[in-house]
């Protein structure tokens, strides 16, 4: 087994056991005697197939929830946005490294960043 198949099924927080299981049980193949490509393609149709995300996928998911988060915050008025600087201030800080770990995010952030936030502003101070 290759470490980039093991890796693959991490960034899935799949078992590899499952997959052989599965791959044996639907489609009658030994996952195990297959080729490091085919066992990458038996993985993926897996995580696929049981609605899986990477790792990858997660915080790109996340990092979009954060963007929108502090663009609903950036519509509020300016001094309830001073009573709430702490809060911007922290999703500003997942925001940033958000980005910093996916580059959706990032082409996100360049592209769609949240209005009525400063975040250059907000994560130096």
């Amino acid at each position: 087994m290759t470490s980039q198949t093991k890796a693959l099924a991490a960034q899935y927080s799949i078992d590899l056991d499952d997959v052989a299981e599965w791959v044996g049980l639907h489609y009658g193949r030994g996952f195990y005697t297959e080729s490091a490509p085919k066992k990458r393609e038996w993985i993926l149709r897996y995580a696929e197939m049981h609605g899986l995300k990477s790792c990858t996928d997660k915080v790109a998911e996340a990092g979009e929830l954060l963007i929108r988060a502090l663009a609903a915050l950036g519509t509020l008025p300016e001094g309830t946005k001073a009573e709430h600087e702490q809060l911007i201030k922290h999703a500003s800080l997942a925001l940033h490294h958000a980005a910093l770990s996916s580059p959706q995010v990032a082409q996100s952030l360049r592209t769609h960043p949240p209005e009525g936030i400063d975040l250059h502003t907000v994560n130096q101070a």
